[in-house]
């Protein structure tokens, strides 16, 4: 990661490129995308690698990019390879809600009110975000994932593999011996694939531009290595995937599994809900191990006067009111309650739900991250309106928490205390008879 990306309209073209001339000046970087792009241009790799190689997502708000398809398609790609977000406001603009919930609790700078207060706050933010120059070099090789739609691990033998690995040199114009398979896990088949960079972004862009060749061959999803949302070929965009992705003759088995796993599920949660009630009561005191404290970008400043003399004070035009409300707790998590979560083995990850209490009945959202127990992100989900998320889970050891941020003034309450969990898988045989499982032991 060498650079920062520029992200803006070319109707901004004269405020951004003296920003940009300020930045060269200071020693970052800059990378910006000179060639004018239309709505209906197909992704250039260009850009994809840029993104992807970029240490810090600029993203230079006005109405014109707030209302520029473009503008959002790299925020989509930025937010989904996890690049730092850094919002500048050159001029007031009104958010489109989807944009809204991508830059829910992160910070803004506000360009416009002081140029050259606000640049050097911009400089600020990103030295916090530029990495050492012994970490900037870029990776020669990439991990790429598959996701193979309709197929489970026993049906992608070695000849459907080579298959894969054959479309990706082809594809990419890659010397064969350049592609390996490095593993395959199950839930639909993912094919881990190590490839020259270049061949990575290569896929990546031809992903975006929903490349007939991928899809035929039945993938229905990819990402690199470090991205945390993957490219859907169907639509070319960037999400995350959902249940229910498998091919046809799955879906019954997979109903099936879940009416059964539903069924036990209950059963096993009517017996440990009381322990599990108070797994979670005693958790809720220990001390969360992130906090962060949230700075805003124009701080209200009042002056009190005990002198009785009456002054005359010019009175600006505009007066910011500071605000006293209370700040904000951490929600109480409330499922899952339990250290294990057993799943049937139905061809997929199971389908989880995620509940924590509410610390205010208006003007708050919820940012839930989901962790494995070593710290890794597994997925962060920001702005979350409601008290509840579904997450696709498959097996191992996890920990998850949550935090609020108040829509009105921008600031983050602490985490939530992390709530570690274990998801198992139950296999299931026709001649056997599954029977309890101990959720404490």
């Amino acid at each position: 990661m060498k650079h920062v990306f520029i992200s803006y309209s070319r109707k901004d073209s004269a405020t951004v490129d003296h920003i940009v001339a300020r930045l060269d000046e200071d020693k970052f970087e800059a990378w910006i995308d000179r060639e004018e792009i239309h709505g209906g241009d197909l992704w250039r790799e260009e850009i994809v690698e840029a993104i992807d190689d970029a240490y810090a997502f600029v993203l230079m708000l006005s109405p014109d990019s707030v209302a520029s398809d473009n503008v959002r398609k790299e925020v989509d790609l930025a937010e989904g390879a996890a690049k730092a977000l850094i919002p500048v406001l050159l001029a007031p603009a009104k958010l489109p809600s989807r944009l809204r919930y991508q830059l829910a609790g992160i910070q803004w700078i506000e360009y416009y009110r002081d140029h050259e207060a606000k640049y050097r706050e911009l400089v600020e933010v990103l030295r916090t975000h530029q990495p050492k120059p012994s970490a900037r070099k870029t990776p020669t090789t990439r991990e790429v994932e598959f996701v193979l739609k309709g197929l489970n691990p026993s049906e992608f033998g070695t000849e459907k593999q080579e298959q894969l690995l054959d479309l990706i040199a082809d594809s990419t114009r890659t010397p064969r011996a350049d592609i390996s398979l490095e593993k395959l896990t199950a839930g639909s088949v993912h094919a881990f694939v190590k490839m020259p960079a270049d061949s990575a972004y290569q896929l990546k862009t031809a992903a975006l531009n929903r490349d007939s060749r991928l899809i035929n061959f039945g993938i229905d999803a990819l990402r690199l290595s470090g991205d945390r949302k993957y490219v859907l070929l169907k639509t070319g965009r960037i999400g995350s995937l959902k249940a229910g992705r498998l091919g046809g003759r799955y879906w019954f088995i997979g109903g099936l599994a879940l009416v059964i796993a539903l069924f036990l599920s209950a059963m096993i949660i009517s017996f440990v809900l009381p322990r599990a009630e108070i797994f979670v009561t005693t958790t809720s005191t220990s001390t969360a191990t992130n906090t962060f404290t949230s700075t805003p970008s124009h701080t209200p400043t009042s002056s009190l006067t005990s002198t009785p003399t009456r002054t005359l004070t010019p009175t600006p035009t505009y007066t910011p009111t500071p605000t006293n409300a209370p700040p904000l707790s951490a929600p109480r998590l409330i499922s899952p309650q339990a250290h294990q979560v057993y799943y049937l083995i139905s061809g997929s990850c199971t389908n989880m739900t995620f509940k924590w209490s509410s610390v205010s009945k208006t003007d708050v959202t919820y940012t839930l991250d989901l962790q494995t127990d070593t710290g890794s992100n597994v997925a962060f989900f920001p702005g979350i309106s409601g008290t509840s998320m579904n997450i696709e889970t498959c097996s191992g050891n996890y920990r998850w928490g949550v935090r609020a941020t108040r829509i009105s003034d921008g600031q983050m309450g602490p985490w939530s205390p992390w709530i570690p969990f274990k998801v198992k898988k139950w296999h299931i045989r026709p001649t056997a008879t599954p029977t309890a499982h101990c959720i404490h032991c």
